[in-house]
């Protein structure tokens, strides 16, 4: 196989490869709000406002049954405590039963309920911490010029009587309402609105959606592959001195990528998701740094059959890696450690096989080496 041919083929899948990061779309986007859901004269209340400073004057909406919303005529306001009489409370009992009761776990987004007056509580309600993070990192939220950070915490509760039993409303901060229903069920509704201006939620999963920087780490771990695959076809060939010459030059390719692998992952923050022109740079340079490390030799050491193969092991390296991190942003598994462990493990195996695989297909195709390897790579 001639240099030329090899090097156009690994190029081709480096480059189908990044097509995966369009993947990641554009996500939801909603104002930086947040909300707090109370009682006052006109009944219940949601006052909703700019968060952490914003300057952004909110409005104020009261609801008979928690599903309809009708604004109230007042001037907008800043913070709750600018409302005149508004009670907010972190713990509201169902009316006429005072041992039923809902609370808020300050400083999670987390609903309880008890049904001894108190004693005991469960948990009835929660945004896990994967779905929390997802939020962080979907883009589903405008970037806030104050550089506040998205809160994600329920803050006051709210329960409401109807005609056919009771609904409970919870204030999330930034993430809008969390209601019950009458009939038992849990659903975020997004910020309250009038009637034709309907909200919805920013959805809590997404396939593909917010994992820019785990394509990034993906794209390099299957560079990483080839790497291997092509340090193990050279090595497999090589005796003496000659071996210690491929093992110190692919040795230092192999360290260089990883590096880089490595250092993906701290872009933004371990749980961090990079911005959208820190993205197209990382995409550029890391295409850079693969072509670099995976093409730049003076000769291609394999031929067709097994350069196809080389680049079919190390795209389906990039592949597993990707496969948990796709199942995060669908809540399978909901633990974004648990989605890196188990990314890790797909990659290591990955990594393995390529490298086995460069030995294999090296030992099937000596009889043939003569005739497709130049001599000076022979040679060393």
């Amino acid at each position: 196989m001639s240099r030329g041919t090899g090097r156009r083929g690994a190029a081709a899948v480096l480059v189908a490869l990044m097509v995966l990061t369009a993947l990641t779309g554009c996500g939801y986007w909603r104002p930086f709000n947040d909300a707090a859901v109370g009682r006052t004269q006109d009944g219940v209340v949601v006052v909703q406002f700019g968060g952490a400073g914003t300057g952004y004057l909110g409005r104020m909406f009261t609801t008979t049954d928690g599903v309809t919303w009708r604004m109230l005529p007042a001037a907008p306001v800043a913070s709750p405590a600018a409302v005149p009489g508004l009670h907010l409370q972190t713990e509201a009992c169902v009316p006429g039963k005072p041992d039923h009761c809902y609370r808020v776990a300050v400083g999670h987004a987390r609903v309880q309920e008890s049904t001894d007056g108190g004693l005991h509580w469960s948990t009835v309600w929660e945004l896990t911490a994967g779905r929390s993070l997802y939020l962080r990192r979907s883009g589903g939220y405008a970037a806030d010029s104050t550089g506040a950070a998205l809160r994600l915490e329920s803050t006051s509760v709210v329960v409401l009587p109807l005609t056919a039993g009771y609904t409970v409303i919870v204030a999330d901060q930034n993430d809008g309402l969390v209601v019950r229903r009458p009939d038992g069920r849990w659903a975020r509704v997004g910020l309250a609105a009038e009637p034709g201006d309907p909200t919805v939620a920013v959805p809590d999963t997404g396939l593909g959606q917010g994992i820019v920087k785990e394509y990034l780490l993906a794209l390099s771990i299957a560079g990483l592959a080839l790497l291997l695959a092509i340090g193990a076809v050279r090595l497999a060939h090589q005796v003496g001195c000659a071996r210690r010459a491929v093992l110190r030059e692919e040795g230092i390719r192999i360290l260089l990528g990883l590096g880089w692998t490595v250092g993906l992952d701290f872009v933004g923050g371990f749980y961090g998701e990079p911005g959208t022109g820190t993205v197209a740079v990382l995409s550029l340079v890391t295409c850079c740094v693969l072509a670099a490390l995976v093409l730049v030799r003076r000769t291609w050491p394999a031929n067709r059959r097994e350069t196809a193969a080389l680049l079919g092991a190390a795209s389906g390296t990039g592949l597993l890696t990707l496969l948990p991190f796709l199942g995060w942003t669908v809540g399978y598994p909901d633990s974004y450690l648990r989605a890196c462990a188990l990314a890790l493990t797909l990659a290591g195996c990955g990594l393995a096989g390529s490298w086995l695989l460069g030995f294999r297909r090296h030992a099937s195709a000596e009889p043939h080496r003569s005739r497709l390897v130049p001599a000076d790579e022979r040679a060393g």
